[in-house]
């Protein structure tokens, strides 16, 4: 289910739950930013409002779905029961996102998601969800004002993949907030007005480590 790791040079944001706020956290924070040509700016841990709204699905994805045509959906309820493929253009706006335990939001090369104002989380009250994979180069996500948690890995880059976090945004509880596999090209991902914390990991992780 999670994407494999080809060496140990992928570069890890930030698997904290012990080292948050001590000079090791900063060394590492350093470390990342320094391998991958990130900009990075922290900001307040407030979650999106939507996390803690009661979820009531307008929208269900079942397992395997592809959204093959540009795709805005703005203020919904998504329930995703399985991979969810982006091979188009998709802007969620405004909406609460749960994601079946062990599940991804896959977007393929040449592809973007964009994410405003929303936030995604687990379907499940003790399985984290795989969270989002950046499936190869130019495979793009820009997010703002959302809220990431409970996942496995919430942003995987695989090499060349691109992403934006342009502030208001918040990496809560996940295993790892994000994964960046090297890129030999000169491409920056930027990590801006983001808060990356865990305070209540899940215990029961499906076989993750």
């Amino acid at each position: 289910m999670s994407p494999e790791h080809p060496s140990t040079t992928a570069y890890r944001l930030l698997k904290n739950k012990t080292i948050k706020g001590t000079p090791l956290f900063w060394i590492l924070l350093a470390f990342f930013l320094f391998n991958s040509g990130s900009v990075f700016s922290q900001t307040s841990c407030t979650p999106n409002n939507l996390c803690s709204t009661p979820f009531s699905p307008t929208v269900i994805y079942p397992p395997s779905f592809v959204i093959i045509s540009p795709t805005t959906l703005t203020g919904d309820h998504i329930q995703v029961n399985g991979d969810l493929i982006i091979n188009a253009s998709v802007t969620f706006t405004n909406c609460l996102i749960k994601v079946n335990p062990g599940s991804r939001i896959i977007v393929n090369p040449g592809r973007t998601l964009t994410l405003d104002g929303s936030c995604l989380n687990t379907l499940s009250l003790t399985d984290v969800w795989g969270g989002i994979l950046l499936n190869g180069s130019l495979a793009n996500l820009f997010m703002s004002n959302t809220t990431i948690q409970n996942a496995e890995t919430g942003i995987y880059a695989k090499p060349c993949a691109y992403f934006e976090l342009n502030g208001g945004n918040v990496m809560l509880n996940n295993l790892d907030h994000i994964v960046i596999e090297p890129c030999n090209n000169t491409n920056s991902n930027v990590v801006y007005g983001t808060c990356f914390t865990s305070t209540a990991l899940l215990t029961n992780t499906i076989g993750y480590t």
